[in-house]
């Protein structure tokens, strides 16, 4: 009988002792990162996380003065080049089909109706490009 009493007691205890009602809830997902929706206060701190955690150096070009004005020259040179080549192939005046080798770049065009049919081929790697554009009717 004690022991049975002791068990009793010893239930009773724990039903008392536990809440009635355990409350729950579903879990939801709350981004952190604000570019998904999350706190925009965290965008500093996950910067500084990601920066800390960087294992590269990224490597730092001291821009040299020689090679900055050999680029802008080539820019200059190769800008001068296209625009004459498009005014070429767009004038009125031109032949309706020709070719121009600039170096190891084929650039072949031949106007088909109202628009004109530009090939570029790459000799070094041997790629092949086509553009289709239209003529415009009243000039540049």
């Amino acid at each position: 009988m004690k022991k049975n009493t002791l068990s009793i007691l010893i239930t009773l205890i724990f039903i008392v002792t536990t809440p009635p009602n355990l409350i729950a809830e579903e879990m939801r997902y709350r981004p952190i990162n604000p570019s998904f929706g999350g706190n925009p206060l965290n965008s500093q701190h996950l910067n500084n996380l990601a920066t800390a955690q960087r294992q590269h150096e990224r490597p730092v070009k001291k821009p040299d003065r020689v090679d900055e004005f050999r680029e802008r020259i080539e820019s200059a040179l190769l800008s001068r080049v296209s625009r004459d080549i498009v005014e070429t192939i767009l004038s009125d005046e031109g032949p309706e089909r020709g070719t121009f080798n600039l170096g190891g770049t084929v650039i072949s065009y031949e106007q088909q109706g109202s628009q004109v049919a530009i090939t570029i081929d790459d000799d070094r790697t041997g790629g092949s490009t086509l553009i289709e554009v239209p003529i415009p009717s009243d000039g540049f």
